[in-house]
């Protein structure tokens, strides 16, 4: 399914990836009272709306290779 996924996003994507100026980086964010954490990637190269991926860390947390999924 990730093959299925990732396969439809670079045919339909690559064009636009060869320009693409991505920044990544933590980021904080707030729900009710809590604060959490997160880890966020963009193109910056555009300040138009699209749609986003939400990847969730196996049981020990998140790293690398939540990073690079």
């Amino acid at each position: 399914m990730i093959r299925l996924m990732l396969s439809i996003v670079l045919a339909f994507g690559g064009l636009a990836a060869a320009q693409a100026v991505i920044k990544e980086g933590p980021v904080e964010y707030k729900a009710g009272d809590t604060m959490l954490k997160g880890y966020l990637v963009y193109d910056d190269t555009t300040k138009e709306r699209r749609p986003g991926v939400l990847v969730v860390h196996e049981r020990w947390g998140h790293n690398q290779l939540a990073r690079n999924s």
